[in-house]
């Protein structure tokens, strides 16, 4: 997570030199595409960390889970616990 966000401030550091070339074009859409995705992970985090109706030990297993899969363990708990609330 922490390379993407690295990632992220080299293509905006290159957009800010105007270089737009259609490689620059590429490095903007997968700017956007990682921030979409780390901001996606937030408000995953954020929901199972807020939510009640898990107990401590389940909460501690997602916390595990999210940080070593980072968004794909968000898009699961998203389809397993955030929709059927």
């Amino acid at each position: 997570m922490f390379l993407s966000l690295a990632c992220l401030a080299w293509s905006f550091a290159d957009i800010a030199a105007s270089k737009v070339t259609p490689n620059a074009v590429g490095q903007i859409i997968s700017a956007i595409a990682i921030l979409a995705a780390f901001l996606f992970w937030v408000w995953m985090y954020r929901d199972m960390t807020n939510n009640d109706t898990l107990p401590r030990d389940i909460k501690a297993k997602w916390t595990q889970w999210f940080f070593l899969f980072n968004v794909f363990m968000a898009i699961w708990y998203y389809f397993n616990e955030y929709r059927r609330k």
